[in-house]
Parts: structure tokens; C-alpha cells; sequence
């Protein structure tokens, strides 16, 4: 009988093991010492976090997870899983989608979350889906039947084979810099439904500006559960340094330039074509990044790319000669014509799949795009980064929920950033200016 006991306790181990969603953190997390680990460096300067990594894809995200232990660990429990229950998405159901994600997600980017759960001491199934949260709140109450067409894979998950990184275990420091405070949480009871809060976005180049450099903007909604962007800076082993903006402990850009002058400003929306073995919208943007140098490289990368579902992509470079717009969804895609050197994007939700053929995607009417189009016939040939910036701090086109304003220069790849704050949409923290080629200096 105890035989029996033994064979039977080892079997269901075996069995377990099979099912298990992703190889276990298999060694000690380490702590960072101070705001520096390594070659990263962890600064809140203006109420902005500014997180610079270096390294293989293994040491970057080892690196984001040591020096944000704290905060990712606190976003996961308070943000990640109270944000799927409220949209009605059960922890199982987003695990079986997790496991149907991870395989197909490129080797690097794998290897970076890896790092991120090994540093913040947090499992990698967290991390893969505080990465995959977007995806998961899009599909929403819809994710069972999402499952239902699919059958669960029975491939092997193989763990990630990565080097390492030795490092010296110590006690967090009890004094840290502040970090910002989070916004009120989307999915709290007063706040509007996911539906309701796009971004808006905006490119000028040409004729169209005062110097004909392009310039590409955005108004940025906050996140469902409230938090704050970051800043960071990725300076890898191999391929392209970039600096993009990102929620902490997730490895896509919301907007992004690498040191060719290379710019991607995402606006995210909603489309019935949807597709478990692509790439979310972030992760795109931050593929294309790190494999793309000019526009036309990336456009072709894009269109090529698998993709999970909708969004909008304004693509431009340093050459400055134009800036195309995308409109994706997991199988099709809608390069939307300019209207003379602009164009507008603002995220809404659509009714069907894009298609190559359709008309240009028709944005919804009403004062805040008004304000644009009559704003940019008003400037034409005039517009500069300092008109740009006094538009996107309109109320009237910021909205109540705008978290972030950027304005972005493929030509001199410098950001200009401004949040809300004190309870007032942004920019009421004023702007901060971003030089990457700057940045790599002082790092």
C-alpha cells in the first residue's frame, strides 16, 4: 500500500507539472540597492519616472523588476487583477488565454519578462499577463468564446534558457524616492466604461509646419486602474537603443523612438478581427522599434507582423518627408490617406474588421475633433512645436481623462511630456523635454 501511495503522489506531480502555464522562478530575486542596479539607474524626476536598462533582453527586464519591486508588485495585486474581475473576465479564463499567448510571443521579449518576474520577485504568470491586461479588457465578457473556438495547445512549454545574471541579494532600502500617486481607477464606480476613453492622436510634416519637420502628438487616456506612465530608456547588447513611454513592468510602448530617429504613437482600438496568436498593439510597436530604422521599413514590418487585434499606428522617421497611418487588426489593414500633411487618428471602437478596400475609417464627430480640424486649417504652413503644445493643452481637447500629452520629434528624437496632476488633466504638471541622444550621454 505505501508503494502504491508513492507511485500515486508522484503521478499527480507529474501530471501537475504538465499543466503547469510557465516555468517557475528558479532563483532567488535580487534587490536593488538605491535607485541604481547594475547599469540601470532608477530616477522620479517632476513626477516622471525615468527607468534606463542595458544589456541582453534577460538583464533589461531583470533590471525593471528589481529597481520597481515595490511598485510592480503593488500594480499586480491592485491593479491587474481587480481591473479583469471588473470587466467580468474570470483569473481562469485569462490563464488559458496566457497559455495559448506565450508560446508565440517573440524569444526576446519572453526573456525580458522572465527577468521582470525574477527581479520583482513575482511569478511569471503574473507578469505575462499584467503584459497581456489590454488584450484581456478588450475582449472582455467575449474572452469565453474567444477559448471555446480554440483548442488549448498540448505543445510542451519549454523553459527559457537565459544565462543568469549573478547578483548581490540585499535589503530594499527603507528611503526611496517618491513615486507619483495614481489616478482615480477606471473601473471604479463613477468612471466611464472602457469604450468611452480613447486617445487622440495628431501628425503635421511638410507644408503643413512652420520649419517642415514632422511632428507627431498624442492626448493619452489613463489606464483603466489609474497608473502612470513612465520613461524608458533600453540600450541592449545588440540592435537599436529606445526610448519610449510604457506602464511599469510592461515590455510594449504606448510611443516610442530608437536612435535612428525611428517614431511610433499608438492609438488603440476595438475590432471584432481578433487573433490569440499575434502580437498585442504595444508589443508591435516595440518590435518594430528594435528591428525597423527608417518608415517604409517599418510599414512593411508592420503589415508582416502577426497581430492580435486593432489599433492605429502613426509611423514617421528623421528623413521627415512624410507620415503614414495604419490602421491594423489582426488580418487586415487600411493605410488611412492624409489630408494634405496631416493626419488624425483618435481611438474609438469599431463596428466590424478593416479591410484593405474600405473608405477611411470616419472619425466621430463632435467638439474635440472639430477643435483639431479647424485648428489645423488655421495653421497650415505655420504650425510649430510651441502652437502644438498650446493645443494639446486645451481642455477642450485633453478631455477629463487625459493623463499624458506628448509631442514627439522624429528629427531631433526629443519628447515632450506632460501629465495630469492635483487632480486636473494634463498638462497641468507643465512639459519636461526628452533628448534620447542626450539621454544616452549622460547614461
Amino acid at each position: 500500500m505505501s508503494n502504491l501511495t508513492t507511485f500515486l503522489k508522484v503521478l499527480v506531480v507529474v501530471l501537475l507539472a504538465g499543466v503547469a502555464l510557465l516555468p517557475p522562478v528558479s532563483v532567488a530575486p535580487p534587490v536593488a540597492e538605491g535607485q541604481r542596479f547594475g547599469p540601470a539607474s532608477l530616477d522620479v524626476q517632476d513626477g516622471w519616472v525615468r527607468l534606463t536598462v542595458e544589456g541582453n533582453p534577460y538583464e533589461m527586464g531583470l533590471q525593471q523588476g528589481v529597481l520597481l519591486r515595490p511598485e510592480l508588485r503593488d500594480l499586480i495585486a491592485g491593479s491587474l487583477y481587480p481591473s479583469l474581475l471588473a470587466s467580468n473576465i474570470s483569473v481562469q479564463d485569462a490563464r488559458r488565454y496566457a497559455r495559448l499567448v506565450w508560446p508565440r510571443l517573440p524569444l526576446p521579449l519572453r526573456e525580458e519578462m522572465q527577468g521582470i518576474a525574477e527581479g520583482a520577485a513575482l511569478s511569471l504568470e503574473d507578469v505575462l499577463l499584467w503584459n497581456l491586461r489590454a488584450d484581456l479588457l478588450a475582449l472582455g465578457p467575449d474572452l469565453p468564446d474567444v477559448l471555446r473556438d480554440f483548442a488549448l495547445l498540448r505543445e510542451p512549454q519549454q523553459p527559457l534558457t537565459v544565462e543568469r545574471q549573478s547578483a548581490l541579494v540585499r535589503a530594499l532600502p527603507e528611503e526611496r524616492q517618491p513615486w507619483p500617486s495614481p489616478l482615480s481607477p477606471l473601473w471604479s464606480g463613477s468612471s466611464p466604461s472602457l469604450t468611452q476613453t480613447g486617445t487622440l492622436a495628431l501628425a503635421l510634416w511638410g507644408e503643413a509646419t512652420h520649419e517642415g519637420q514632422p511632428w507627431l502628438g498624442a492626448v493619452l487616456a489613463a489606464p483603466p486602474g489609474g497608473e502612470r506612465f513612465m520613461l524608458v530608456l533600453r540600450r541592449p547588447t545588440e540592435g537599436s537603443a529606445i526610448m519610449g513611454l510604457a506602464l511599469p513592468g510592461q515590455v510594449g510602448l504606448q510611443a516610442g523612438q530608437n536612435a535612428a530617429g525611428l517614431t511610433l504613437l499608438l492609438t488603440p482600438f476595438q475590432s471584432i478581427d481578433r487573433a490569440f496568436d499575434g502580437l498585442p498593439a504595444a508589443l508591435l510597436v516595440r518590435q518594430t522599434l528594435g528591428q525597423a530604422q527608417g518608415r517604409e521599413e517599418a510599414v512593411t514590418f508592420l503589415l508582416n507582423a502577426p497581430r492580435s487585434g486593432g489599433s492605429s499606428l502613426l509611423v514617421a522617421d528623421a528623413a521627415g518627408d512624410e507620415v503614414t497611418r495604419l490602421d491594423l487588426s489582426a488580418r487586415q489593414f487600411h493605410p488611412v490617406p492624409a489630408e494634405g500633411d496631416t493626419l488624425l487618428a483618435l481611438g474609438a471602437p469599431l463596428e466590424g474588421p478593416l479591410s484593405a478596400s474600405t473608405q477611411p475609417l470616419r472619425l466621430p464627430e463632435g467638439p474635440q475633433r472639430g477643435r483639431l480640424a479647424t485648428w489645423l486649417r488655421a495653421n497650415q504652413g505655420v504650425a510649430s512645436r510651441a502652437g502644438l503644445q498650446a493645443l494639446l493643452s486645451e481642455p477642450l481637447v485633453v478631455g477629463e481623462r487625459g493623463a499624458v500629452t506628448l509631442l514627439l520629434s522624429p528629427t531631433d528624437t526629443t519628447f515632450w511630456l506632460a501629465q495630469a496632476a492635483e487632480g486636473h488633466p494634463a498638462p497641468a504638471s507643465g512639459w519636461i523635454e526628452l533628448d534620447l541622444g542626450e539621454w544616452l550621454q549622460n547614461d
